[in-house]
């Protein structure tokens, strides 16, 4: 069950909080020329001025009734609201040790010349209480710029939210997002999932499905065989994967709950590396027959399969743009793995990375305009952000193990992969410049992150 959804006020002004399209930019590493060969160390710098992130205050919420429970829940759900928005890049939080200068605060009395003094230029107010069995956590998110001949801030948005108690996160995370529209006008990720594949024990792989911060994963599929790749469909309501339940890899689908599969993909010797088409009506994946391994393309609908690749090299890992029109893909055609892109039809293909020996699976930015991917370096790999227009490439990280299958987040701001740095592969996350690295699992062996739309 979701949350019910109540407005309680929604005032959306021109607010000079906002930021425009463009500052976002701001946030990207600085990128370097690509050049031929083994690619020497590539210095990690941030280059770009201007983009100021809002300072934002979230104080702790009440709760309207007394007692632990709703004490611990309001504490968890102003904890949620405040670990999304530090994590989105857009704000800098007010350090709560100020908050207690601001002197006793409600609703009719908010003092926003207070807030103002300490630093907040917006200020997130929320409280808890309950309704029967459900909790209600209402928010409100006000301008502390007091305007002239204005005692008060304007109120941004005032909301309500009602849920069982088992969702209190997730109302949590839609503040959060209400708080990110609001602000910026970006769309908010925190109710975003990743799927991976984890180990349960030796010939046992399973799909799993995690909220963005690693919070509450769930295993998703229960064969008791490998089960590999999953990739999310693009209204997030699918996932794709291979899986060796027959003896032979297979693709299968399975609904976001995991209670409803089917096979949809069982020809050839080897069948890998499912990727959905941005509209969903079909698929491209690799299959090999007979020891060659090719790129096809399969409509979800009549389930006719259309061959895009004819070449002697091994075509894998396939990746659609955002506007469905081009595949990434990794090929050894060659001598060696690296990226190419070709016309959604299997026309026009032209190698894309020039830098490096090995270079593979290949993820595409939300708006086109950026290729991440990974390429060995010094024996070990390491994640690289390419900007398709001019061919420059970052490197993002370095040192500590391999990390691989990097995969977009989906404002475009954030990165999750796998990494075995800690000795076993785990997943993480981290902000698009390579900063803040955060492990987002702690089970088995977990790999091939895929973030929903």
């Amino acid at each position: 069950m979701y949350p019910t959804y109540v407005t309680r006020r929604i005032n959306l002004p021109r607010s000079p909080l906002s930021l425009v399209a463009g500052t976002l930019l701001l946030l990207l590493p600085a990128l370097v020329p690509a050049q031929e060969g083994e690619q020497p160390p590539i210095e990690l710098l941030i280059e770009g001025t201007g983009f100021q992130r809002i300072p934002l205050a979230v104080p702790e919420f009440p709760s309207v009734l007394p007692g632990e429970f709703t004490t611990s829940m309001a504490a968890e759900i102003q904890a949620v609201i405040r670990a999304d928005l530090e994590f989105s890049g857009y704000f800098n939080l007010v350090d709560p040790s100020l908050h207690r200068l601001v002197g006793p605060f409600s609703e009719r009395d908010v003092r926003f010349r207070q807030w103002q003094s300490i630093g907040a230029n917006a200020v997130f107010l929320g409280k808890l209480g309950t309704r029967s069995s459900q909790v209600e956590v209402e928010g409100r998110l006000y301008n502390t710029d007091l305007q002239p001949g204005k005692t008060r801030g304007e109120l941004i948005f005032g909301k309500r939210y009602r849920g069982e108690p088992n969702l209190a996160r997730r109302i949590g995370h839609k503040l959060a997002n209400d708080v990110v529209r609001s602000l910026t006008g970006a769309q908010g990720i925190f109710l975003g999932k990743i799927a991976f594949t984890s180990s349960l024990g030796p010939g046992h792989k399973e799909i799993f499905v995690m909220d963005y911060d690693g919070q509450r994963p769930v295993q998703i599929t229960h064969n008791g065989a490998i089960n590999l790749s999953p990739a999310w469909s693009p209204d997030g309501s699918q996932l794709a994967y291979v899986s060796f339940v027959s003896g032979r890899p297979e693709i299968h689908l399975v609904d976001a709950q995991g209670k409803r599969s089917r096979v949809f993909a069982r020809e050839g010797d080897l069948n890998s590396a499912p990727e959905w088409a941005p509209d969903g009506k079909s698929m491209v994946y690799s299959v090999s027959r007979e020891g060659n391994s090719e790129l096809v393309r399969i409509n979800l609908r009549s389930n006719r399969i259309t061959r895009l690749t004819n070449h002697p090299a091994i075509e894998t890992a396939p990746a659609f743009s955002p506007t469905g029109r081009e595949i990434a893909f990794t090929s050894d055609r060659a001598g060696g793995p690296q990226i190419y892109i070709m016309d959604a039809d299997g026309a026009n293909v032209r190698r894309v990375t020039r830098r490096g020996t090995y270079n593979e699976s290949a993820a595409w930015s939300p708006r086109g305009n950026l290729l991440t991917y990974c390429s060995r370096m010094a024996g070990q790999f390491e994640i690289v952000l390419m900007d398709l227009a001019s061919g420059a490439a970052r490197q993002l990280t370095r040192g500590g193990g391999n990390k691989e299958n990097p995969r977009f987040s989906p404002d475009g701001m954030h990165l999750t992969f796998a990494s075995n740095k800690t000795g076993i592969y785990q997943i993480y996350s981290m902000d698009l410049n390579g900063d803040n690295v955060r492990r987002l699992t702690r089970q088995g062996l977990s790999q091939t992150p895929d973030w929903s739309p």
